[in-house]
């Protein structure tokens, strides 16, 4: 497929019983334009079954098998260099999206011609699905805009626990990033047990950006623990 918009990138690791609602949302995104990106990081379960399963009918889906166990930072490096859209968005396989999620998100940072695009209007909900908080601890929503900070702001805003003007969730599952400002500036993940994405966001933030947004389209991503809204 030619004019790739949105690169997703999907780690697997023994997520058999979630993978089928992950994939399947994704396939029914309404930005048609994209490629799936599967990196399995060897499996014991039958998660590479379920996803030659969906390979077999939809030539969006990529498939990479690992013949060793090698963690989410070399994995989502890996699914970078193979990426081809315009845009590189991560989801976890345990996680499904609404059907307009990358739409708008990818329709957002067309707009402003953004590197990095993002949602902050997450909401949390526990095993039961009984609203929990704004991850904020807000009950508003944001609005669209423009975040005009410096890099030592932004940093600062992804620490939860630190009074600043504005606070960032350090989940990159909330974000799009342009490809080719993650390959200009050599952005990469580190190989670490903990805290992979808060690491990899303040990597992209001591790079100077264009456009930092906030979109306010409805958006939903559920896990067996968190429901998110933008």
């Amino acid at each position: 497929m030619s004019n790739i918009k949105v690169s997703v990138i999907i780690l697997v690791y023994n997520t058999s019983q979630y993978l089928d609602k992950c994939l399947s949302s994704v396939l029914s995104q309404t930005l048609n334009e994209i490629e799936i990106i599967c990196i399995d990081d060897k499996s014991i379960d039958n998660s590479v079954e379920i996803i030659n399963k969906y390979k077999k009918n939809d030539s969006r889906i990529i498939l990479v098998e690992n013949t060793h166990n090698m963690g989410i930072g070399y994995n989502r490096d890996l699914g970078v260099k193979i990426a081809r859209g315009e845009y590189i968005g991560f989801l976890d396989s345990d996680d499904y999206i609404d059907i307009d999620y990358y739409f708008n998100l990818y329709h957002t940072a067309i707009k402003y011609s953004s590197d990095i695009t993002k949602t902050e209007n997450i909401e949390t909900y526990d095993k039961n699905y009984n609203r929990k908080s704004n991850l904020q601890n807000k009950l508003d929503y944001k609005n669209e805009g423009i975040l005009n900070l410096s890099c030592e702001e932004l940093i600062d805003s992804l620490n939860y626990y630190k009074d600043t003007k504005y606070s960032m969730a350090t989940s990159v599952w909330s974000k799009i990033f342009r490809r080719e400002y993650i390959l200009q500036n050599n952005i990469v993940h580190s190989n670490i047990r903990n805290g992979e994405d808060l690491v990899f966001l303040i990597n992209c933030m001591t790079h100077i950006l264009k456009y930092l947004l906030i979109i306010v389209q409805y958006i939903i991503v559920i896990n067996v623990m968190t429901i998110v809204f933008i």
